[in-house]
């Protein structure tokens, strides 16, 4: 993960001033490590399907479910691709859980069979939004609401009502209205302290 955090430095610090950072899952993850680690490249971190234990990822899932379970890795990414969908959207499984495979072959993942990796949960000195879905199996309701213990005044939590783990894609218009909201009320709050 240092080596992902790393080459976003990289990338990032060719801008000439702060930018809003959003991230859903891994990514998520990465994202909040570069807001800790370099928070004056960060305007504002939106965390998208991000419990508060950033690392407890689709992957590490898998991991947990691939030692407990006997049946084969194509087999359970199938379970875990229905799973992460909506019932509408269920038609799709065979080619996310294709899609899986190969971010479980190509990702930066921490996790492996041998460990899964816990990365504790700290504050932010940046404007933070945490969204998740409320019937999201891998960010549940209770995981999100302990980002409680780490939300600053004017951070922000939200629930979208449904979409399971890419509630994004399935509501993108309620979506982008919550995360347009925040922004403009970061405006807000930083004109009238300017």
């Amino acid at each position: 993960m240092e080596t992902v955090v790393t080459l976003l430095y990289e990338y990032l610090k060719a801008w000439d001033r702060p930018v809003h950072l959003i991230g859903h899952g891994l990514s998520g993850v990465v994202a909040y490590l570069f807001a800790y680690y370099y928070p004056q490249r960060i305007r504002s971190l939106t965390l998208l399907a991000v419990g508060s234990q950033p690392a407890a990822t689709w992957h590490a899932h898998f991991y947990v479910q691939r030692k407990m379970f006997c049946c084969s890795r194509e087999q359970l990414l199938v379970r875990i691709a229905q799973s992460l969908l909506p019932a509408s959207e269920q038609w799709r499984a065979r080619s996310l859980s294709r899609a899986l495979a190969k971010d479980l072959d190509t990702s930066p993942i921490p996790h492996s069979l041998f460990q899964v990796v816990a990365i504790p949960a700290q504050k932010v000195p940046v404007p933070m939004l945490v969204c998740a879905s409320e019937d999201d199996p891998i960010v549940d309701p209770a995981s999100l609401e302990q980002w409680g213990n780490y939300l600053k005044p004017g951070d922000q939590m939200w629930f979208c009502p449904g979409g399971r783990h890419f509630f994004h894609y399935s509501f993108p218009s309620l979506v982008n209205l919550k995360i347009m909201d925040f922004w403009q009320k970061l405006q807000q709050l930083q004109t009238s302290l300017a």
